[in-house]
């Protein structure tokens, strides 16, 4: 049986800034599966100073900032962002004239990444089960419960003998 995670875990995913008003975002944690093997974010660039990020591997490269100015709409590279990271300058310059064309301004969400909005999410993957994947078995990290199909429908609680 295969087996995928209901537990991925991805507190807070800044987009345009690096703080909120509110303060710093040194409690985020960079996106990582499950394992916290950061496939598909090795030989990638995150802020330095986060706690959470401890033990990464040596190709994620840590920065001070990874935009020069987000607070003032500047995405340019910060300094040290290689130059192969990113988007170039004409990409840059064509994607704010367009925003600017129809009046957008780049924001953070106001959605927070936090433990509550990922069990709402959790609780919406198992809801949605959809039958075709039922030869797949789900994972709940956080309480360490196994998932079949036939007992999707007693999460958040253990699984038990009985079918939904």
């Amino acid at each position: 049986m295969e087996t995928a995670s209901a537990g991925v875990e991805a507190r807070d995913i800044p987009l345009a800034k690096e703080r909120r008003a509110s303060g710093s975002r040194s409690n985020r944690i960079t996106i990582k599966d499950f394992q916290q093997t950061f496939t598909n974010v090795a030989a990638n660039a995150t802020l330095s100073g986060i706690a959470a990020d401890a033990g990464k591997y040596a190709s994620i490269l840590r920065l001070a900032a990874v935009f020069a100015d987000p607070a003032n709409g500047d995405f340019a590279r910060a300094t040290g962002v290689p130059s192969a990271m990113g988007i170039d300058s004409t990409t840059r310059q064509m994607w704010t004239k367009r925003l600017a064309e129809y009046g957008i301004a780049p924001a953070e969400p106001a959605q927070v990444f936090d433990a509550a909005y990922m069990q709402l999410m959790k609780t919406q993957i198992f809801t949605n089960w959809p039958a075709n994947y039922s030869h797949i078995t789900l994972e709940d990290n956080d309480t360490g419960h196994s998932y079949t199909y036939a007992q999707r429908c007693h999460f958040p609680g253990p699984p038990t003998t009985t079918p939904c």
